[in-house]
């Protein structure tokens, strides 16, 4: 198992996206001073960026649809955007070695 993290700050605080790495299959959280509603939104993204790595486009796109339907408190989607590519970056050459 690796784990791979990616912050950024936004203007309340820091979103942290981390990729678990096992067996091919990726689990994907985000955690950090952020606030969604509703929550459950969150978990949605999460659950559908888990499983098998995909393209940054697959991944952009499910971001920005997903958030889409939720408030956000001081970030933004771009936020969570730019913290899940500085995650895939590292991912992406680590977990795909593993």
């Amino acid at each position: 198992m690796k784990v791979i993290v990616g912050e950024v700050k936004a203007q309340k605080g820091v979103i942290r996206t981390k990729i678990v790495c096992m067996n091919k299959e990726w689990r994907i959280e985000f955690t950090g001073d952020f606030m969604v509603y509703p929550e459950e939104i969150v978990f949605q993204l999460e659950e559908e960026l888990g499983g098998s790595p995909k393209a940054l486009d697959y991944y952009i796109l499910k971001i920005q649809t997903i958030l889409s339907k939720a408030e956000l408190f001081g970030c933004t989607v771009d936020d969570f955007v730019t913290s899940f590519q500085k995650a895939l970056s590292e991912a992406s050459r680590v977990c795909l070695e593993y």
